[in-house]
């Protein structure tokens, strides 16, 4: 007996393998960070939980990780990349479109049939030759494709059903899951310029963005839209105005929680943040001041929320973890490995309950496989906090 399940063990793992789902580590590991990546330029442009638990990452590789070539030719040419991680940071399974060019999956939606959109741009010199949405099972199976006119605009966020576009000319338009272009009634005078596709998340039927408003006087603002694009609510005051919110985080209950902080004109030196919260309508439920140095995004636990900090001191890169209480007080700090890296694109996300931090790296002199050759190295980059060396208090 023993024998045969041995023998059915060993054929479910060869069957594992030649679908390509057999779990893969991390291209390269340190003690609290989990590098992805090979012998090129590999970027990550949005981290999204997974209803199994797993974790998704989405940008361009350039290849060279798991014994491919690099891609070779004039330009910068990429490939568009999906990427499955377990709980544990290993590679579940990945997906590389086969078109040629400067490819790359962008804004992906978790729909309400349990399948992964993902947004499909080529674009050679910036110039869009195609759009499209790709869907995907959660185990990596490509579904199917489904085409988008170019003239849709550059793609501002999503929604519950769709993904929302911007052109100066015409206006927003959401492209909904089934391929239909439907105009929307944001005027352009109430348009919100938010930090990137994550400014913007989708909410009832509709989405909430934070960010400010397109007139002159850059008013800083929240606003939540109905599925027609029309504003049903806006927050800000006085005395919010000229902050920034980071943000917005769902909860659990259906509440929006935002951090907003002030900084000087001249120095960049953080002056007040606040945590702030609302309901579904836009209204103040309560907003709590924590240490002005903690502001940015941020990670919901079920401690606190956790913040991080980065600098570079000589030639190195540091990066500082924080936990602030529910309380507004500073509970736990943790440092992580220090590093001759370059950060682009610093972000932080809560997966199964957990803080971690994702950026863009471009590692040179710590480089710690065989893969390093005369270009510089971008890899993306993932810290699990709780794996940091804790900050004696």
């Amino acid at each position: 007996m023993k024998n045969l399940h041995k023998k059915a063990l060993a054929l479910l793992l060869t069957v594992m393998i030649c679908l390509g789902v057999c779990p893969s580590f991390a291209d390269d590991r340190t003690a609290d960070t989990y590098y992805y990546g090979g012998t090129g330029q590999d970027t990550v442009y949005d981290v999204t939980p997974l209803p199994n638990g797993n974790l998704l990452l989405n940008g361009y590789t350039q290849l060279g990780r798991a014994d491919q070539a690099q891609l070779k030719g004039g330009g910068h040419p990429t490939r568009a990349w999906l990427v499955c991680l377990t709980p544990d940071g290993s590679i579940l399974w990945e997906a590389i479109d086969e078109t040629e060019g400067t490819t790359r999956y962008v804004t992906p939606i978790v729909t309400t049939a349990g399948e992964i959109a993902v947004l499909f741009y080529n674009s050679p010199s910036q110039v869009n030759t195609e759009l499209a949405i790709h869907f995907f099972s959660l185990e990596g199976e490509l579904l199917r494709k489904i085409s988008l006119p170019l003239e849709a605009g550059l793609v501002e966020g999503r929604m519950t059903d769709g993904f929302v576009f911007y052109d100066w000319e015409k206006g927003f338009t959401v492209a909904e899951l089934n391929g239909n272009l439907r105009a929307l009634e944001v005027a352009k005078e109430e348009r919100i310029i938010g930090f990137g596709t994550a400014a913007m998340v989708p909410y009832d039927d509709g989405w909430v963005i934070a960010g400010h408003n397109q007139s002159e006087n850059r008013i800083q603002m929240v606003a939540g839209f109905d599925a027609n694009g029309k504003r049903v609510w806006s927050f800000t005051t006085p005395e919010l105005s000229s902050g920034f919110f980071y943000g917005p985080c769902l909860q659990n209950d259906g509440t929006l929680l935002f951090n907003w902080c002030k900084a000087n004109a001249e120095t960049g030196d953080v002056l007040e943040s606040r945590m702030i919260c609302l309901d579904k309508n836009g209204q103040l439920l309560w907003e709590k001041p924590i240490p002005k140095e903690i502001s940015g995004p941020f990670a919901i636990t079920d401690e606190g929320w956790v913040f991080a900090k980065h600098w570079m001191e000589k030639t190195y890169t540091f990066i500082q973890f924080t936990l602030v209480g529910f309380d507004g007080q500073l509970q736990k700090q943790w440092q992580a490995e220090k590093r001759r890296e370059m950060f682009y694109g610093a972000s932080m996300f809560t997966w199964n309950g957990e803080a971690w931090f994702h950026t863009d790296t471009e590692r040179q002199s710590n480089r710690v496989n065989d893969r390093q050759d005369e270009m510089e190295l971008q890899d993306v980059m993932l810290i699990r906090v709780e794996d940091c060396k804790p900050v004696e208090q």
